[in-house]
Formats: structure tokens, sequence, C-alpha cells
């Protein structure tokens, strides 16, 4: 016989952006674990208007984002939490998110990497950071959206 107490007990997990409530002693879920994990981007942008529409848009596309403002906070992140993506702006105000892109490039050679920038190119980005993608600014939305979506694979 179950015992009432946990036969009416919710269970709540993250979905992308969202919250799931199911009930464990249900069903399929019975003894069971269910673990549902949204892709991760890393997002370095300095701008904090561009930041959180970048950071909007992706939320709405079930992405999950962790922003930074600065190269510092970037760098200060847990080396062991790995993004399926960064998206890195080239002009930031403590550093080069070119600089950020080589560093990357060495440490987490199989994280696809996305450079923004209004006064670089796609050539100067290519020349000093072969293995981004690039995004000029301003940048259409559909355009980021369909960039993200290619490199993880998601479309």
């Amino acid at each position: 016989m179950r015992n009432i107490s946990t036969l009416h007990t919710l269970k709540k997990i993250k979905y992308g952006n969202k919250i799931k409530t199911f009930r464990p002693d249900y069903g399929l879920f019975n003894n069971t674990q269910m673990i549902i994990m949204a892709k991760r981007i890393f997002l370095l942008e300095d701008d904090e208007g561009i930041r959180q529409v970048i950071e909007l848009i992706l939320n709405l596309e079930n992405y999950e984002v962790t922003s930074f403002e600065n190269v510092e906070k970037f760098m200060a992140a847990n080396p062991d939490d790995v993004p399926d993506l960064f998206i890195l702006d080239v002009m930031l105000p403590d550093g080069n998110g070119i600089e950020v892109c080589k560093e990357l490039s060495t440490l987490q050679k199989d994280v696809p990497v996305v450079m923004m920038s209004a006064h670089f190119t796609s050539a100067d980005i290519a020349l000093s950071c072969s293995e981004a993608s690039f995004i000029p600014k301003p940048f259409d939305l559909n355009t980021l959206i369909n960039t993200v979506k290619r490199l993880m694979k998601d479309e």
C-alpha cells in the first residue's frame, strides 16, 4: 500500500526556462528520475541592453544563458562549468573577445564560439580566431537564432 503523504507529492524539474511538475509515483515516473537539461550558452557582452535582449531571445528558444559583463567575470567562472556554446563580443572594457576566443580554443576545443562585433569583419575574426563563427552588429535576431541552432545542431 502506498504512503498517502508521498502519493500526492509533486516533484519539480527545470526544463529550459520553465519549471515542470510531475508526480514521481504515477505511471512512467515511478522510481525513476527524469532529468531534462537545456543546452547552455555563456555570453560575454558588456552592453547591458544587448546582453538582456540576447538572453531573452535565447531563453525563449529554450537555451540556458549565463551572461558576463566583462572578461574578468568571465574568466572567474568555474572552469569545470563548460557550456555548449560561447558567444563573445570583441570590444570589451577590460579586454578583447578575440583574446578570450584564442584562449578558449586551447582549453575548450569542442565548444563552438560565436564572435560579435560592430567594428570588426568576419575576415578580421578569421585571422585571429579561425574556429569562431561571426555575427556583425547590429544583428538580425533570426541570424543570431539560426547561427546558435546550427552550431548546437538544433536545426
